[in-house]
């Protein structure tokens, strides 16, 4: 079985990777979290692990506005300002979740869930981010987002999550799902 190398920020895109990308796929995820570690370390684990990998993604949200991480309103941009903050070669394929990958749980949350929990997502979740999640699932009986985030991924629904967000769609396209 060939491994694809995915860098993310944290434990939600890792999550998010081991537990709905990875079972679709035809390659192993190895997942490197690049967040709160120096730009140098990055780079070293960049350069070490991407020869040992099949596939390369680097994985980050848009987070629209002017932050450190750079003033970037749309995914053309956010790659550019990734591949220049990282030593991230041609190899590595960007995977930008808009706005945040909140918005992809969101997404694959069946209907039968929603209907069970009372909530209701909208039919686009391409702009959803961190607030709009959590506002959702406000009245949840979920006491912790990590916990509703584990549920949401086992009864992942793929192909709603393509028709509510484009960047998932993008995505699954590029994992090969």
């Amino acid at each position: 079985m060939s491994h694809a190398l995915f860098l993310v920020e944290g434990p939600d895109d890792d999550r998010f990777v081991k537990d709905v990308l990875e079972p679709r796929m035809d390659e192993h995820a190895e997942v490197f979290k690049y967040s709160e570690r120096p730009n140098e370390l990055v780079d070293q684990t960049i350069t070490l692990l991407a020869g040992e990998h099949d596939s390369h993604y680097y994985l980050t949200d848009l987070d629209r506005g002017n932050d450190e991480r750079g003033d970037c309103t749309n995914c053309d941009q956010r790659e550019t300002h990734e591949r220049s903050r990282y030593d991230i070669g041609s190899s590595f394929g960007i995977l930008v979740a808009v706005d945040a990958v909140e918005g992809w749980y969101l997404a694959g949350v069946p209907d039968w869930m929603a209907n069970e929990m009372a909530v209701y997502p909208p039919n686009d979740t391409t702009h959803v981010g961190k607030d709009e999640f959590t506002e959702v699932f406000c009245d949840s009986e979920y006491e912790r987002q990590e916990q509703l985030k584990i549920e949401i991924a086992q009864n992942y629904d793929y192909d709603l999550a393509r028709e509510r967000n484009d960047s998932f769609a993008y995505v699954a396209s590029a994992v090969g799902l």
